[in-house]
């Protein structure tokens, strides 16, 4: 399929998976096609609230990146106060 995680963003060709030049062709009307679709239906509103991790309470215990559906939180080095481990939410997966 053309459609990636995120509402809107479509891919083809090797974004997808190494492919040669007929099956890049191919995909990429198929996302053409997809996106054409998206733009002649109805106008959206898009949602643009975001999470966002407070580094002074954030733990790094890992629970955001245990119940979030689209991988948007991480637990990384260095991001929480003092240089502590902490969340860090992915804005372009977070829903």
């Amino acid at each position: 399929p053309a459609e990636s995680n995120t509402e809107g963003i479509y891919l083809a060709g090797t974004a997808r998976y190494p492919c040669d030049a007929s099956e890049a062709s191919a995909s990429g009307a198929a996302a053409a096609v997809k996106a054409m679709g998206a733009l002649a239906g109805p106008v959206r509103a898009v949602d643009p609230v975001v999470a966002e991790v407070d580094p002074s309470l954030c733990w790094a215990c890992g629970r955001c990146v245990d119940v979030c559906e689209f991988n948007a939180p991480s637990i990384q080095d260095g991001a929480g106060m003092g240089g502590q481990p902490a969340s860090v939410i992915n804005e372009a997966l977070c829903k």
